[in-house]
């Protein structure tokens, strides 16, 4: 039997490993790119793809005895189903795509924001008139790309490479996020203007960063060498950054997790309920109210609520969450008029006032083939 691994400890490590009747295990290839496999017509080897580049599949196949040898490279993203008795084999064409919605201050109906083929919003501004995007797809580059957006329709423009965190509260500013040899944070200009550099040492990896509303401190979640995620302030004027959280915090790559008086910062905790962190010092304060697959997505403009949602779930259900009573209410239900291949949504960017909005959603469009004459 050949199936695929995938270790729990490293869910993006895949081993294509085959089984006998006895139970004799071997691994005959590991990596990151597996997609579908099946033994060929006469049973000698197995067949199966790999996504090692973006935009391209390549179909190889091995032997039991490890020997691996090239079939063909596909432009596309395929993956392999089945192989009959005559050697046809039935391959799946992915299309997916990464694509925002949302409602425009002033509209009644909703727009599509979507830019190239991988587009997430990462912010979107004070008064709804503007979005951040992330392309995260071919489109983005090797590198990924960062883009602001009118929400009336214009074309998008290109403001550098990377990813986005979020805008700072003038608006003045993206954050930008660099994975390259090493982690870096940028405060890239949404006009005219140089990138900066922010020093952040001893943080080396980044999970996420927001400018407090005084403009003059930036709130960083990240990690020192050999340490968990925590979240530190620091002075935009310079200085170290200050730990306020433990080791062990989650939160939500992209979202205004500052209050509006710049006092509290919500997370969750490293048992996993959402709670709030004094940034000056004190006791720290669980929101239990806050149910498990429930995720902070901002402050309430008064400083008295938070906006929360359930990402998994189609349509994703938005709630305002009152952070001295517990009590929740409804707010609005997210889902693309069109719900062909959607699957999940990814991220919700609302206004202060949670009337404008925008989200990032998944959908996947596939077609099926039956291809003839490899070998």
């Amino acid at each position: 039997m050949a199936f695929l691994e995938v270790p729990a400890q490293h869910l993006r490590n895949l081993s294509l490993v085959i089984v006998d009747r006895a139970g004799n295990k071997q691994v005959l290839a590991s990596d990151a790119s597996f997609g579908g496999l099946a033994w060929s017509a006469d049973g000698d080897e197995v067949w199966f793809t790999r996504s090692e580049v973006k935009g391209a599949t390549t179909l190889y196949a091995a032997t039991p005895a490890g020997r691996q040898r090239l079939i063909a490279r596909l432009p596309g993203n395929f993956v392999l189903q089945d192989i009959s008795r005559q050697g046809h084999l039935l391959l799946l064409h992915n299309n997916p795509r990464t694509e925002i919605i949302g409602l425009a201050p002033g509209n009644t109906k909703e727009s599509d924001w979507s830019w190239l083929d991988a587009s997430n919003v990462s912010d979107i501004s004070n008064d709804g008139k503007m979005l951040l995007i992330t392309e995260d797809g071919e489109g983005g580059g090797a590198n990924r790309s960062i883009y602001w957006r009118k929400t009336d329709g214009s074309p998008a423009v290109l403001l550098g490479h990377g990813g986005a965190f979020g805008l700072s509260p003038d608006e003045r500013f993206a954050i930008q996020f660099l994975d390259t040899s090493s982690q870096q944070l940028f405060l890239l200009p949404v006009g005219a203007g140089e990138p900066r550099l922010l020093n952040t040492e001893p943080i080396i990896t980044y999970t996420m960063a927001q400018i407090f509303p005084d403009g003059k401190r930036i709130l960083i979640a990240g990690s020192e060498p050999g340490k968990g995620v925590r979240c530190y302030v620091q002075d935009l004027a310079g200085g170290s950054p200050r730990p306020i959280t433990p080791e062990g915090i989650r939160v939500k790559v992209c979202g205004k997790l500052i209050s509006p008086d710049g006092k509290l910062v919500v997370a969750f905790a490293p048992d996993g309920i959402v709670t709030l962190y004094p940034v000056e010092g004190g006791e720290p304060r669980p929101l239990p109210g806050i149910t498990p697959g429930e995720i902070p997505i901002r402050w309430n403009g008064d400083g008295r609520s938070l906006f929360i949602f359930r990402g998994q779930e189609m349509p994703a259900k938005l709630y305002r969450f009152d952070v001295s009573t517990q009590q929740r209410e409804p707010w609005k239900e997210l889902m693309p008029s069109d719900p062909a291949g959607v699957s999940m949504t990814n991220f919700v960017a609302l206004t202060p006032d949670g009337k404008s909005y925008a989200f990032t959603y998944e959908r996947t469009l596939s077609d099926l083939y039956l291809v003839e004459g490899l070998k």
